[in-house]
């Protein structure tokens, strides 16, 4: 049982790691993302880490400081997932209303 428990454990160190390294990366694109889309604040997160589950993916929760139309928020969300390298779920809100 503890075996088992252990083996959990460091997986889920493994995948916080891996999710730290993904939220640097795009913490370095940052200041492109705020000129090219007008991106005010950017929080992320990865249900894979906690949940240990399959589906690779990463939550993405965006400010904008004004209002962007469907296609600069699809080139945002494809722009993202290059960075990353994994499926991107794009939320947003302009100027902190959701």
């Amino acid at each position: 049982m503890f075996a088992r428990f252990g083996c959990r454990w460091s997986e889920k160190r493994e995948r916080k790691k891996k999710f730290e390294a993904i939220r640097k990366q795009v913490l370095m694109h940052q200041e492109t993302l705020r000129t090219k889309y007008g991106v005010q604040h950017l929080e992320m997160s990865a249900p894979w880490v906690k949940e240990l589950s399959d589906e690779m993916r990463v939550d993405v929760y965006v400010t904008f400081t004004a209002p962007v139309d469907v296609l600069q928020f699809e080139e945002l969300r494809k722009e993202i997932e290059a960075i990353t390298g994994m499926k991107v779920h794009l939320y947003s809100s302009i100027g902190g209303q959701r």
